[in-house]
Order: C-alpha cells, then structure tokens, then sequence
C-alpha cells in the first residue's frame, strides 16, 4: 500500500465587522510631503461616519503607530486640488520607509474588527504618495 496524504486543512479566517471598500489608486495620488498619510473612512452600512475607532498599523521595520479616535463627522479632508477625498481620521506615522505598513481598525477596546491591509512605501520620493481606505460596517 503506498501512503497518500490528507489535503490541506484549511485556516478558518476571521469574520470581521467592517470590509475594505474603494482603496485609493496610486497614481492619483502622488505627494511631495515628506511623511506618510493615509486618509479613512469608517462608515456604516448607510454611509454615515463612525467614531470611536483607530487605525493601528506595525511596519515592516517594526514600527507601530496608533491613530487618534475617529470622528462622528468628516473631520479630514485631502488637500484642495486634484484628487479629493474626505475622512474621519488619518493615520500619520512619520517618514516615508522602505518597507510596508500594515493597517487594521480597532474598536474602542482594542479588539480587530477589519482585514489588514497592507501599503507598501519607499523614500524614494519619486514614489511618495499619500492613500485612502474606507472600512464599511457589514
């Protein structure tokens, strides 16, 4: 008798309160800031601002950053020009690296309630651009 492996079992993945919807495109959004800002939207199912939410991110340099508590309310906007978008807190960690940051939305108690997602940077600054994520409530 030959010997045949089971297949694979697969890791269940959390089931998350909010999904990543409408990630912003790179090429609309170039910077000449020095540091890195990513502007979010965390919403309802109806589109309304949620606060009481932070973004937390680890970067791949082992950096981690928290945001500020989110707003009820649009309290962030991009600058006037070209590609605009509003928000309810920005996630601002400093410099730009070589390396990724990953990002997650924590509720007021710290617990995880998105995906993580992941944005990769160089200090490069031909390559600096700020981004935009918007965490919608299932």
């Amino acid at each position: 008798a030959t010997f045949t492996p089971a297949p694979p079992t697969l890791t269940p993945t959390p089931d998350f309160p909010f999904f990543v919807e409408n990630p912003s495109t790179r090429d609309l959004t170039p910077t000449t800031n020095h540091t890195i800002v990513v502007f979010v939207e965390i919403l309802n199912q109806g589109g309304t601002p949620l606060g009481g939410y932070r973004v937390v991110g680890d970067s791949s340099e082992g950096k981690h950053w928290e945001s500020e508590e989110s707003c009820w309310e649009w309290c962030k906007a991009t600058p006037a020009g070209g590609y605009a978008k509003v928000a309810n807190v920005t996630f601002e960690p400093g410099s730009f690296i070589d390396g990724t940051w990953n990002l997650r939305l924590v509720d007021g108690g710290g617990q995880q309630v998105s995906p993580v997602v992941s944005l990769p940077y160089a200090t490069d600054p031909s390559q600096w651009t700020w981004d935009f994520i918007l965490f919608r409530q299932k």
